[in-house]
């Protein structure tokens, strides 16, 4: 991942170029502007609810040691620690895992890679908010998926939640590829490249900026991935309750070791 790759603020005015740029990069991590941005748009509003029904469906008796997977400033590690998991947080954000270490002392947090995850018998690996697909080619996506399934136990669970292509396509009223949103606090721009897959996100905020990208797959193309690395039982719903997924929906999966 670097800096060169087309991104959805391009195509905006000059007067937009002169904010201050943060760019996603390959060894640094998302910048905590991110966090603040995402924060911003809403999208940690539904935690508690989303861990309430990981903990219905794999609870800690069973699933107790859990690896969060870009784990960002806690949120899923936090939650989940209080409920009695022993959870090990992994983010490429050094700033983002010093806030989450004051957010959530309980919970072991580490710098490093995705791809790179501690090789131990976890029971559980989880991984959220559409964190995947940041590698420059799909193969390299691929080699992160086998280096979490080497750090499952047998009859562990992986559970992903992420946009896919299908959800993409309804939200841009595909063949469409710009979304611009302004709901007063922080400018968001998405770009689709829809030939190569490839999201581009920009959000601005004052005089902060973010550039972003992320991979998308189909859910054909992730269950295959799964496959390929070794994982069965791979199971496809709209949310964390299992329920049967629709267009807009983000795509939930989960599946065993």
């Amino acid at each position: 991942m670097n800096k060169g790759n087309l991104n959805a603020c391009d195509v905006t005015s000059g007067s937009r170029r002169v904010a201050k740029s943060i760019d996603q990069e390959k060894d640094a991590g998302f910048p905590l502007f991110f966090c603040e941005a995402s924060d911003d748009l809403g999208r940690y509003k539904d935690i508690q609810l989303k861990v309430q029904r990981i903990a219905d469906h794999f609870p800690v008796d069973t699933y107790p040691k859990v690896l969060d997977v870009c784990s960002g400033l806690g949120h899923f590690a936090g939650d989940l620690q209080s409920r009695g998991y022993t959870v090990t947080g992994v983010e490429l954000s050094a700033e983002q895992v010093n806030k989450a270490r004051q957010l959530h002392g309980g919970v072991r947090f580490l710098v490093g890679d995705m791809g790179e995850v501690p090789q131990e018998e976890f029971d559980m690996v989880l991984n959220t908010y559409s964190s995947f697909g940041y590698r420059p080619t799909v193969a390299e996506d691929q080699e992160v998926l086998g280096s979490w399934y080497a750090a499952m136990r047998h009859e562990g669970v992986l559970i992903m939640e992420l946009t896919d292509l299908e959800r993409a396509k309804e939200s841009f009223n595909y063949p469409n590829s710009v979304i611009v949103r302004d709901n007063g606090i922080i400018r968001e721009e998405l770009r689709c490249d829809w030939q190569n897959q490839m999201l581009y996100v920009c959000y601005e905020k004052g005089e902060q900026r973010y550039n972003g990208f992320t991979r998308l797959y189909s859910q054909e193309q992730l269950s295959n991935m799964l496959k390929a690395a070794g994982f069965r039982s791979i199971k496809l719903a709209g949310d964390f309750n299992g329920s049967q997924k629709k267009p807009t929906d983000r795509l939930v999966i989960t599946c065993l070791k």
